[in-house]
């Protein structure tokens, strides 16, 4: 529904190790489609979706973490604590393939590894909000 200008969501949560990021994000290594999460799935569909019809699109994505009502924003390279109470504040990129989404949610995970390590932190227990904002507009 998120195609036809529809709010979507999708929202894994369960106990620590019980596979909510294989869930979601499948096999580190992903080379067939068997292997591959329900993001890389969703994503995928969505370009697939966009791309066979008429619609000029815009895609941006923002990633942060939270940790103990702290938000990190994951896609900058600075690692330290942000300053800010709203997702509007947040950085965005423009993407334009599933392909190239994959590889800014690795650099975002990456980044989100390094700033735990940076509190301290030996294990990963913070959330990740992953924000996908579609612009489009129908050609005529």
């Amino acid at each position: 529904n998120a195609i036809n200008g529809s709010n979507s969501m999708i929202m894994v949560y369960g106990e620590a190790k019980s596979g909510k990021s294989y869930t979601l994000f499948g096999c580190k290594d992903n080379k067939s489609s068997h292997e591959m999460g329900l993001f890389q799935r969703c994503c995928n569909y969505l370009f697939t979706k966009l791309h066979s019809k008429s619609i000029n699109h815009k895609i941006d994505i923002s990633i942060v973490a939270i940790y103990k009502q702290c938000m990190f924003d994951l896609l900058v390279d600075d690692y330290r604590e942000n300053d800010f109470h709203q997702l509007s504040e947040i950085s965005t990129k423009t993407i334009f393939n599933s392909h190239e989404l994959m590889n800014i949610l690795n650099e975002a995970i990456l980044n989100k590894t390094r700033s735990m390590h940076r509190l301290g932190m030996h294990q990963n227990w913070s959330s990740m909000i992953i924000k996908i904002n579609i612009t489009q507009t129908i050609n005529k």
